[in-house]
């Protein structure tokens, strides 16, 4: 799956013209600023896509999917068998008006979910996470050559450089982000 920003994203973020980034370096962060953001979420986000999603039956009334932006429902089936009564939102979920069973894996809909293009606030994330985690890896703020002095700047809550996301940036996610479920 495609990342959720492109170098052609981070170059606009940047101010700097396209040719002068190092698209294959600028991709690799790119994609892994992604995974973070997505692995945060707890669902791919973008693009729009067409799959299966089977998951473990909830036994409520309302059954969760893994989808923040569903946009269409197909075939639904519970324990193998076809389900014709049933509703949908558009935040995820599949409401019927009696229990979905309670089965391991037991429910399957196909469905279309995901936004078209990256939202342009997830698109400033990742670019801002890449940026970080490219030209400051090890998170280094000062160095001092004698008497051989490091310092290093805290980039989330007990991590220094690398890639991670920050408090701001989590909020901003946490629209994206699906709400903890069972």
């Amino acid at each position: 799956m495609p990342g959720l920003a492109t170098a052609t994203d981070l170059a606009t973020y940047l101010g700097v013209p396209p040719e002068e980034m190092d698209e294959p370096r600028a991709e690799a962060f790119l994609e892994q600023a992604s995974a973070f953001i997505r692995a945060y979420c707890g669902w791919h986000i973008a693009p729009s896509v067409t799959e299966a999603l089977t998951v473990d039956g909830s036994g409520a009334l309302m059954q969760p999917l893994p989808s923040g932006y569903l946009t269409s429902v197909g075939l639904v089936t519970a324990v193998g068998e076809a389900v014709a009564d049933f509703t949908w939102s558009q935040a995820g979920y599949l409401v019927r008006s009696r229990p979905w069973p309670c089965v391991l894996r037991g429910v399957t809909a196909i469905v279309t979910h995901g936004y078209a293009t990256t939202p342009p606030e997830v698109v400033a994330v990742v670019c801002m996470a890449a940026t970080r985690a490219q030209t400051n890896p090890e998170g280094v703020t000062r160095k001092v050559a004698g008497p051989f002095q490091v310092q290093y700047s805290a980039t989330a809550s007990g991590s220094a450089g690398g890639l991670a996301l920050l408090p701001n940036e989590l909020l901003v996610l946490d629209r994206y982000r699906l709400a903890p479920r069972p």
